[in-house]
């Protein structure tokens, strides 16, 4: 199926068997080929400065560990399967659940964060993010909408975890999502899917 980058409506068994494939662009070869890499060339330093730029991150190759047309094409049928603007993959399941909250406070902001979260996160939030500025309050898995009683007005994120990773509670993620206000990011782990962090943007 060659893609013409326009939206693809297709069933999601068809979806699974095309995303992240890009013939054309590979000598006809279906699958991306795996790339093995860390070093990446550039022409010269004007072209090194632009994949620089944050907004080709998606679109450019330009070290190893950042991603490969291999890394890039799976990330795009992510988030295409789970209707996502966007998919990153990361190296640990520690990683995947920081590097959203990194991005989404700064100093002066309030985490809402489960109380049944991953023990790193928890570290992480009690050992990084606590020296950064950010406080963080943790809150009974099971609160539901309730969760709209802790809303600060510099809460910014709602990180939730379901189901909780030692204790197994299942969280009303919608309740909480909706509970929100507009100026506040959800972000969510599935214990169940390594790895995976989804962020619900404001």
């Amino acid at each position: 199926m060659k893609s013409d980058g326009g939206p693809r409506n297709y069933r999601k068994d068809t979806l699974l068997a095309h995303l992240g494939r890009h013939p054309e662009g590979q000598h006809g070869a279906v699958n991306p080929p795996v790339y093995h890499a860390s070093t990446i060339l550039s022409s010269n330093m004007a072209e090194w400065e632009r994949k620089r730029d944050p907004k080709t991150r998606f679109d450019v190759v330009r070290y190893g560990l950042l991603g490969t047309p291999t890394t890039f094409a799976l990330e795009e049928a992510l988030a295409a399967i789970e209707g996502g603007h966007r998919a990153m993959l990361m190296s640990s399941g520690l990683a995947a659940i920081t590097a959203p909250l990194q991005a989404c406070l700064k100093c002066g902001d309030h985490l809402l964060m489960v109380d049944s979260a991953y023990g790193p996160a928890r570290n992480f939030c009690e050992r990084v993010l606590t020296r950064c500025g950010v406080a963080t309050t943790y809150y009974d898995p099971l609160i539901g909408d309730g969760i709209a009683r802790l809303m600060r007005p510099n809460t910014k994120v709602v990180y939730v975890e379901s189901p909780g990773s030692l204790t197994f509670e299942v969280q009303d993620v919608p309740a909480i999502a909706s509970s929100r206000p507009s100026s506040t990011a959800s972000t969510f782990r599935s214990t169940r899917r390594p790895n995976t962090s989804s962020v619900i943007p404001t």
